[in-house]
């Protein structure tokens, strides 16, 4: 049995509106590896090694349209590097979900998305008792 909890994390301005995120945090890195390699086997894509920390699967539901991935990432894996990494990737999805943008404004929407992303990651990962650290524990 996989052990995790699942949130939305949004990417806009307003809270609990618009396009976001899942987060999956498992409670092992073993947990998560074994998710993300059944998955990446059902997609045809190739298999997640013991290296990965985290992982941004991004992709379009027609059951959920304004979903635009799911973040992975493990407790003890918890780190500020992993988390903003994973987040820098959810940004980008974001950003072509978004479609087309003026070049000097894509820097900007980028960082406000990510900014927004990562403090409410944090704020509810605090709430759930877990903790971004400064490095990797396992």
């Amino acid at each position: 049995m996989l052990r995790f909890v699942k949130f939305r994390v949004y990417c806009g301005v307003h809270d609990q509106r618009g396009l976001f995120v899942y987060v999956r945090v498992f409670a092992t890195k073993g947990e998560m590896l074994r998710a993300l390699n059944v998955e990446a086997k059902a997609w045809g894509l190739p298999r997640y090694n013991r290296k990965t920390q985290g992982a941004m699967q991004g992709y379009k539901s027609s059951t959920t349209p304004a979903c635009i991935g799911s973040v992975n990432l493990y407790v003890r894996g918890l780190t500020h590097e992993t988390v903003t990494h994973e987040f820098g990737h959810a940004t980008f999805a974001y950003r072509e979900r978004l479609g087309k943008l003026d070049a000097w404004r894509v820097e900007e929407v980028f960082c406000y998305a990510l900014g927004r992303m990562v403090n409410r990651f944090v704020q509810r990962v605090a709430k759930l008792g877990f903790m971004v650290t400064d490095r990797e524990l396992a």
